[in-house]
């Protein structure tokens, strides 16, 4: 039987290293090499706008789920996707958070030969001013210039 290696391909993702708005797409196990072995890891992916157009980008973390006075960074990620401290033994259906808004923290790594770019991160959504509060900061706003113009008067 003859057998004939392939080269893994896979699209390195490249954007500006920053933080970005981002809607959560999917979260998947996979098993990975490492220079410690094999071991089962999360890859999180969400879809950030970045020049111009939607871009799934993707992050990695153990999959241990875990509070505690050192949570877990697959912890931290998943309480700021849902918007809340996750409580021990809750569960959580990922299919239902398809599509949440969060904040992603994007850095550049060097894989091989290719620079890509990787969630470090995950951080709650930023709540929106509703539109009376921003009614009121646009009042304010409008008040404040009135006030500087009759200064320079």
């Amino acid at each position: 039987m003859k057998l004939k290696v392939k080269k893994q391909e896979f699209e390195a993702v490249r954007i500006e290293e920053g933080v970005y708005p981002a809607k959560f797409v999917d979260v998947e196990t996979r098993e990975l090499e490492t220079d410690r072995g094999k071991r089962e890891v999360f890859i999180w992916t969400f879809e950030v706008e970045a020049e111009d157009e939607a871009v799934e980008i993707q992050g990695i973390t153990s999959t241990k789920i875990s509070t505690g006075r050192n949570p877990s960074k697959a912890y931290n990620w998943l309480s700021a996707i849902v918007g809340r401290k996750l409580e021990p033994d809750e569960e959580i259906d990922t299919d239902e958070l398809k599509g949440k808004e969060c904040v992603v923290i994007v850095e550049n790594k060097e894989i091989g030969e290719t620079e890509v770019s990787r969630v470090v991160d995950v951080k709650k959504a930023r709540a929106k001013k509703s539109k009376a509060k921003k009614k009121k900061t646009e009042k304010k706003k409008e008040e404040a210039e009135e006030e500087d113009e009759e200064v320079e008067v």
